[in-house]
């Protein structure tokens, strides 16, 4: 990360750190389990059968823990910006239950923000947020996040928009960001594809 960050600077290329705010042990191969996840499985949300678990954010502890793992990026990594990434995985809260604890969310990014704000003034330039979330208002809300709250308190600086869809109602987000200085980016997970370009193989 830190070559990454460095060559980037030197070739005058704008960078920014993509963190996957949620995901699943199958990053470390199927044999080895995220110590933390072991030690606190009532942390985690169980979507199906097995031994694969998300981080459920409705647990204090665990935002406790994101942030530490987030200041140490923004402390140790001299990156443009930092970006959450919403898109893999989701969920971040029990399913069904995500815009009930749509507060929490938009206290951890307000914490993040601060975080980012104090590692700013120390280097002497800005760390920008980024935000990698759903195609649309609806999905965020489905996810538990107030997007529009975001844009609001100028917690975030830019809005990477979609998942896995060219269909995202840019005009929606327009309207929530509409005279703020919350940039909307472009995104294409050409790695991801939606399900429909991976049937029949």
């Amino acid at each position: 990360a830190a070559i990454f960050a460095r060559q980037s600077r030197k070739r005058g290329i704008e960078a920014f750190y993509n963190y996957r705010i949620n995901g699943s042990d199958n990053d470390l191969g199927p044999f080895r389990k995220i110590p933390l996840k072991v030690e606190h499985p009532d942390w985690l949300i169980h979507l199906w059968d097995g031994p694969v678990g998300y981080w459920n954010f409705a647990i204090a502890d665990v935002r406790a823990y994101k942030l530490r793992v987030l200041r140490e990026i923004a402390e140790r990594f001299d990156y443009d910006g930092i970006a959450l990434d919403f898109a893999r995985v989701c969920p971040v809260f029990p399913p069904g239950k995500a815009w009930g604890y749509r507060h929490l969310m938009t206290d951890f990014i307000r914490r993040f923000r601060t975080i980012t704000q104090d590692v700013a003034r120390r280097r002497g330039r800005p760390l920008l947020v980024a935000a990698r979330i759903p195609e649309n208002l609806e999905g965020c809300h489905f996810d538990g996040l107030d997007v529009e709250t975001w844009v609001r308190e100028q917690l975030v600086d830019v809005l990477a928009l979609g998942v896995r869809s060219f269909d995202v109602d840019l005009a929606a987000f327009r309207r929530a960001t509409e005279g703020t200085h919350v940039k909307l980016y472009p995104c294409v997970d050409d790695h991801h594809a939606s399900d429909g370009y991976a049937t029949p193989p």
